[in-house]
């Protein structure tokens, strides 16, 4: 047997195949271990954030390396955080991450990207002449230049890096946050997690990939998960979780996610800027934010692209 498959290895169809199996295997096993080691290293600011204020933010969240230890390619070396005061050079982000940048990229120029139908918070004029909201929602127009797709199972060939980190983050993240936030005598208890990744649950999307293309591209002030606010459906959302994918981010190009309702004496910047390898983490229907018009100067370079992944109760 042993003789019979180094035989037909030899054969150059058979031989790519085994190079691609090993290559793949390789990859999911390294970026497991990576993934849950970034987890295990921003577990206290994560955990802090949504102790504290509600929200995280995890600059350089998958473990980098510098210029003179990386082999990555000249694509990888490139797709980078500008902003970042390291004597030893700028961080280099791990190749996994510039490779979901890339596919996210093909998925847009292959039409998968549609436009989003937005709600918005509705608001109206108070005695001193100020808008203020209501608490109400309501559904308006399509926005030109954001545009969003689901991960879908086929899509584990031409997105397999996505598939992995979603599945990853959501197998390492679950424990932490089950662990810390689900004990009844904690302030913020709140219900347990589901602890297997789903694609879908009763109809809300547990993952999406989006863009904006620029040109005042954003989104209004919202709430991701809306079921106590509006009682026609059930959103089991509790925990979203971005990782922005946008490299060489410049402050003209906007963008930002903005918070609105901080609590009382936050100290927390309410802007976080959309640079690639930063993670975001907050509670799905406490958090109130929106976009912030978003330019791309440099065209397709400069799309503000986002993965994002909901953790849904149990």
């Amino acid at each position: 047997m042993a003789l019979l498959w180094r035989v037909c290895c030899k054969f150059p169809i058979i031989a790519q195949w085994r190079r691609r199996c090993t290559t793949q295997l390789r990859y999911i096993v390294s970026t497991n271990n990576q993934v849950a080691k970034s987890v295990s290293r921003a577990a206290p600011a994560i955990l802090q954030g949504l102790d504290e204020v509600g929200w995280a933010v995890v600059p350089d969240f998958i473990i980098a390396r510098t210029p003179s230890s990386s082999q990555g390619t000249d694509d990888d070396k490139s797709f980078c955080n500008n902003n970042n005061n390291n004597n030893n050079g700028p961080v280099i982000v791990e190749p996994f991450c510039a490779a979901v940048r890339a596919e996210a990229a093909a998925f847009y120029d292959s039409g998968r990207f549609k436009t989003i139908q937005h709600t918005r918070l509705k608001s109206e004029k108070d005695g001193d002449g100020y808008w203020r909201t209501t608490g109400d929602y309501e559904i308006y127009s399509d926005r030109p230049g954001v545009y969003s797709m689901q991960l879908e199972t086929g899509d584990s060939s031409s997105g397999f890096q996505m598939h992995l980190y979603c599945k990853d983050m959501a197998r390492t993240l679950v424990p932490l946050i089950n662990s810390h936030f689900c004990d009844t005598n904690h302030q913020e208890a709140i219900p347990v997690l589901q602890d297997v990744h789903q694609e879908r649950r009763g109809g809300i999307p547990a993952n999406r990939l989006s863009v904006c293309i620029g040109n005042g591209s954003g989104y209004d002030a919202h709430y991701d998960n809306t079921s106590d606010r509006i009682s026609t459906r059930e959103d089991l959302r509790k925990l979203t979780v971005i990782l922005y994918l946008t490299p060489h981010w410049q402050v003209e190009h906007g963008g930002q996610f903005r918070i609105h309702n901080p609590p009382p004496r936050c100290s927390s910047s309410l802007l976080v800027e959309p640079e690639a390898n930063t993670l975001l983490v907050f509670w799905s229907d406490k958090v109130l934010h929106s976009v912030l018009p978003s330019e791309c100067p440099g065209g397709a370079a400069n799309h503000r692209y986002a993965l994002a992944i909901w953790l849904n109760i149990d």
